[in-house]
């Protein structure tokens, strides 16, 4: 059954089923994390038994990763439309079946065919897990807590991949290192439609092709160009392919400004809160993907550990990625967010001062400085993945979901690019300048390439001068590693003061359900005015809290027996009516009953057998620019839209309208559409009704929204009454 966002989730606080269903997601996203780097440890022994040629073995390598980065929105948004869970489930089938593929592959070619199946189904995966998670966590404390958790299980993978693909090669053929995948989804499988919840936008429209195939060309294009300059140096075939990427990037946005159900909805970037917390995730990911692409290089060339060793040296730094990132929910409970991620920031600064201390014959400074990068800078991942998702409409929280994965993958492959730009520029120059003298032309060019090639050329020169090339090499990369360690430890400073700038005014705690913290009541400062597509608290305590995040459904309608039906709901309130509030019209004619539902469908049978038709709607979006004063007056705003494309753009401008203009004697209105995406419900809250009147009058003898009515075909208007409160029952 397609729900609505927590319709399925009773009170708003998660129970047993959700965290059972956290943890078979988990599962899967630990090993797709870990397949984008188990192959590397794999090569050697792929290369002898399949033989593949230089490109080969780059696609074989490098394709899967591609079609995670380029496929990550378009599945974002194709769960908004078909059902996260069960475009999550559809992608655990497909990797499982690819994963063996990929494991028994008999030649080059099919090996590679595999590995794009593999990515296909890890983008299927990781923006439905991630929305899923949106959806089944409700209460914003707990969903801090989850989505830390998935942030752990990607992080550990992503750290852990090598130790397991070492393990396993000790034993086992290459393609073992593939089948560990095949174990993981099997409880998703086998729990997944009982223990998650569905969801599904009921007013989305089709997928657009088009924008589908621009998105997957664009990120393509410039991810293979990044993944060229890190490997080969910037050359025109790299500055081609990303130029070419951009421009089909433009084309992308410039189609998604003008679609009515576009791939990607750009309002969301003028959201500060989401745009804040996709920067500072991006950039973050850029200092650590960009390090770590030298630090497995350093433990392995420099200090000549093997890849297992290696991998064992990465431990405490995935522990200090899982400490972070299960902190983060706790610190936010009494620090603002933004402070906490800003001193993630300063704590990863740190840890990269510490490792430009790093020289070629200990591993203390680079192991100690990276634990400190990994401790300081998983909050920030953690929470700016759980503001972008917040940020989001909850029938974009899929789409949300692929923009954050998208910025982490581009995020890590600028990384690697500019970084490793930067500290292969070091590299050349130091190499350059302390050649040992007698080494032939020819092997001296290729010394100065990379450090791999300059200990391949050392084998093969006599003991003395091999000797002294691979300590004059590694030398060279250390300093090109401490180089890139000051770059990172300024940007991390830099980006610390923007991310408290930017992301300062969500406040320590929100949205916490009072569950979490008894007997603590909220400062009595007004809060500002929220960002789009955000829902601030209620601003009367008088009338219902039309924003409370264990409502996911709303019934409104106008009974023929309105009196009588508060009363017998405070005898005997039906299973999952959360409040039932009253209101009578100012000329005394109408009776208006606005019901707040956990979704049951037996509040709305029972509510329409007292008489009447009530419309049901959730929560769209909300304005409230003062929240210090009780409001006197209800007014309800209803028209009839062709779909809910056109109603969310009309609720969208009443909003904008509401924003740049802004009205005397306004509190707060809140935009319901309801779930058949046909009709909306403005429920505007004012000082009083005199107040009203004189706003109004100076625009509209009733409401501007009619003038919005006028511009927007598909719009026309249904009815237009102001109330006062009567009775409520919460």
């Amino acid at each position: 059954m397609d729900t609505s966002e927590g319709a399925q989730g009773g009170a708003g606080r998660a129970g047993a089923r959700e965290w059972a269903g956290l943890a078979v997601v988990a599962l899967p996203i630990l090993v797709v994390s870990a397949d984008l780097n188990v192959l590397h440890l794999a090569v050697p022994k792929l290369s002898a038994d399949l033989r593949p040629g230089a490109a080969q073995l780059l696609w074989i390598t490098d394709v899967y990763g591609f079609v995670i980065a380029g496929l990550l929105i378009t599945m974002g948004t194709l769960g908004d439309r078909i059902g996260r869970r069960r475009l999550l489930l559809w992608g655990s089938a497909a990797f499982g079946a690819a994963s063996v593929l990929t494991a028994l592959a008999p030649s080059a070619e099919l090996l590679i065919g595999a590995r794009a199946l593999l990515g296909i189904a890890g983008a299927m995966l990781l923006p439905s897990a991630l929305s899923l998670i949106r959806a089944a966590f409700h209460d914003p404390g707990q969903r801090k807590i989850a989505i830390a958790v998935w942030i752990t299980a990607f992080s550990v993978g992503s750290a852990l991949g090598p130790l397991m693909g070492g393990v396993l090669l000790q034993r086992f053929w290459w393609g073992s290192v593939f089948l560990p995948g095949v174990a993981a989804i099997v409880p998703l499988l086998a729990t997944g439609r009982a223990l998650l919840p569905e969801y599904r936008d009921p007013g989305a429209g089709r997928l657009d092709l088009p924008s589908a195939a621009l998105s997957l060309g664009a990120v393509l294009a410039v991810v293979y160009g990044l993944k060229q300059i890190a490997e080969y140096g910037a050359g025109p075939a790299a500055g081609a392919a990303i130029l070419a990427g951009s421009a089909v990037g433009a084309v992308f946005l410039r189609r998604q400004a003008r679609l009515a159900d576009p791939l990607i909805d750009l309002r969301l970037f003028a959201d500060r809160v989401f745009s804040g917390a996709l920067a500072a995730q991006a950039l973050g990911v850029f200092i650590m993907g960009g390090t770590f692409f030298f630090v497995a290089q350093y433990l392995q060339l420099v200090l000549a550990l093997s890849p297992l060793e290696a991998a064992l040296w990465l431990v405490p730094t995935a522990v200090a990625l899982v400490a972070g990132s299960m902190a983060a929910p706790l610190l936010t409970q009494r620090i603002r967010p933004a402070y906490v991620m800003g001193g993630g920031m300063l704590l990863a600064g740190s840890g990269f001062a510490v490792m430009s201390q790093a020289d070629a014959s200990g591993l203390t400074y680079v192991v100690a400085g990276f634990v400190l990068v990994g401790l300081g800078l998983s909050p920030v991942v953690a929470l700016s993945t759980d503001m972008i998702v917040g940020a989001a409409p909850p029938e974009r929280a899929g789409s949300a979901s692929g923009i954050s994965e998208s910025g982490n993958e581009l995020g890590q492959a600028l990384g690697i690019a500019v970084l490793g730009g930067v500290g292969t520029a070091v590299y050349r120059g130091r190499v350059d300048d302390s050649l040992p003298a007698g080494i032939p032309a020819e092997n001296a060019q290729a010394a100065q390439d990379t450090l791999g090639a300059a200990i391949s050329v050392a084998h093969g020169l006599p003991a003395r001068l091999s000797t002294e090339l691979i300590d004059a090499a590694r030398a060279a990369f250390t300093d090109g590693l401490q180089v890139v360690a000051l770059i990172c430890a300024a940007i991390a400073a830099v980006l610390a003061l923007l991310t408290v700038t930017l992301l300062r005014a969500t406040p320590p705690g929100a949205g916490q359900s009072p569950e979490q913290s008894p007997g603590q009541s909220p400062e009595p400062t007004p809060e500002p005015a929220p960002a789009a597509g955000t829902t601030p608290r209620s601003v009367s305590a008088d009338l219902p809290d039309v924003t409370r995040e264990d409502a996911s459904a709303v019934l409104v309608g106008e009974p023929t027996a309105g009196g009588t039906a508060l009363d017998f709901e405070l005898r005997e309130p039906p299973p999952g009516l959360l409040s039932l509030s009253r209101f009578v019209s100012v000329d005394g004619e109408s009776v208006l009953l606005y019901a707040q539902t956990t979704g049951d469908e037996r509040t709305a049978e029972r509510l329409r057998s007292l008489g009447g038709d009530y419309t049901e709607y959730v929560l769209y979006r909300s304005h409230a620019p003062e929240t210090s004063r009780t409001p006197g007056c209800v007014v309800a705003v209803s028209v009839e839209t062709r779909d809910a494309a056109v109603a969310r753009r009309w609720s969208d401008a009443v909003i904008a309208a509401l924003e740049s203009d802004g009205h005397a004697g306004g509190l707060s209105a809140h935009l319901h559409i309801s779930t058949d995406g046909r009709r909306v419900l403005n429920y505007a809250e004012w000082v009083d009704e005199r107040a009203h009147r004189a706003a109004m009058d100076d625009t509209h003898p009733e409401s501007p929204q009619w003038r919005l009515v006028q511009e927007m075909p598909g719009v026309k208007p249904l009815g237009f009454r102001r109330y006062h409160l009567d009775r409520t029952v919460q």
